[in-house]
C-alpha cells in the first residue's frame, strides 16, 4: 500500500510540474503574441502616416512642376486644366487625411483589426475646406476618390512581416476637440484666456501676471 501511495504521489508531482511548465509556456506565448500585435499595430499606423506624407509631397512636387511649365490653367488664366485636375486633388485629399490619422496613436487601437477599421474610416471620410471646394467637379472628385481607394488597397496588401519591420516614425499627435477644449479650459483657469486665439495684449484679458512688450523693442533693450 505504501509503495502504491509513493508511486501515486510521484506521478502527481510530475503532473503538477508538467501543468506548471505548460502554464509558463502558455504565458510566454501570450506575451510574445501581445508584443507582436503591438509591433504590428505600431507599424500599421506608421505606414499609414508615412504613405500620406511621402505621397502628399510627391504629388505636390508634380503639381509645382506643372505650374512652372504653365500647364495648370486654361487660356483664360482662371480655370484648371485637365492635367491639373488630375494632379492637385491628390495632395489635397492626403493633406486632409493626415491630421485625422494623427489624432490617433498606436495605443488607441485594441488590435490590428480595430486599427484598420478606424484608419480606413478616416481615409474614407476625412475632409477639409479644399476637398469640399473640389467635390462638385467630377474630375477632381473622382481623382480624390481614386487616391482614397489606392491608399486603402496599399495598406490592405501590407503583410504582418512588413508591418513589424516598418521603421518607427516621428511622434506627432493632433489634438482632438475634447483634448483641445480641456487645454483651453486649463489655460483659462490659470491665465484668464477667455478668448481662444489671440491673447494679451490683443484681447480683453484682465490678467495682472503678464506684461506684454513689443518684440523688437524688448530684444534691443533686454535681448533674449
Amino acid at each position: 500500500m505504501t509503495i502504491m501511495t509513493n508511486i501515486f504521489s510521484a506521478e502527481m508531482k510530475k503532473l503538477m510540474n508538467l501543468n506548471k511548465k505548460t502554464r509558463i509556456v502558455k504565458k510566454i506565448i501570450q506575451k510574445r503574441c501581445a508584443m507582436e500585435e503591438t509591433s504590428v499595430i505600431r507599424g500599421f499606423h506608421s505606414l499609414a502616416r508615412r504613405y500620406c506624407i511621402t505621397n502628399g509631397k510627391y504629388w505636390g512636387r508634380k503639381y509645382s512642376k506643372l505650374q512652372s511649365q504653365g500647364r495648370d490653367r486654361e487660356e483664360d488664366g482662371f480655370h484648371y486644366t485637365l492635367d491639373a485636375k488630375k494632379l492637385y486633388p491628390r495632395y489635397v485629399v492626403l493633406d486632409a487625411i493626415l491630421p485625422e490619422l494623427e489624432k490617433y496613436t498606436p495605443d488607441d487601437f485594441n488590435s490590428l483589426t480595430d486599427a484598420k477599421s478606424k484608419v480606413f474610416k478616416v481615409i474614407h471620410e476625412a475632409v477639409s475646406l479644399l476637398t469640399k471646394a473640389n467635390d462638385e467637379d467630377d474630375i477632381t472628385r473622382n481623382t480624390m476618390t481614386e487616391v482614397r481607394r489606392d491608399f486603402i488597397a496599399y495598406l490592405e496588401k501590407a503583410s504582418k512581416v512588413k508591418l513589424i519591420k516598418e521603421p518607427p516614425f516621428f511622434y506627432r499627435r493632433k489634438l482632438s476637440k475634447p483634448d483641445s477644449d480641456l487645454l483651453w479650459t486649463q489655460l483659462n483657469n490659470k491665465w484668464d484666456i477667455v478668448k481662444r486665439g489671440q491673447w494679451i495684449p490683443l484681447d480683453i484679458s484682465e490678467n495682472k501676471q503678464v506684461l506684454a512688450f513689443m518684440e523688437d523693442y524688448f530684444e534691443s533693450e533686454v535681448g533674449f
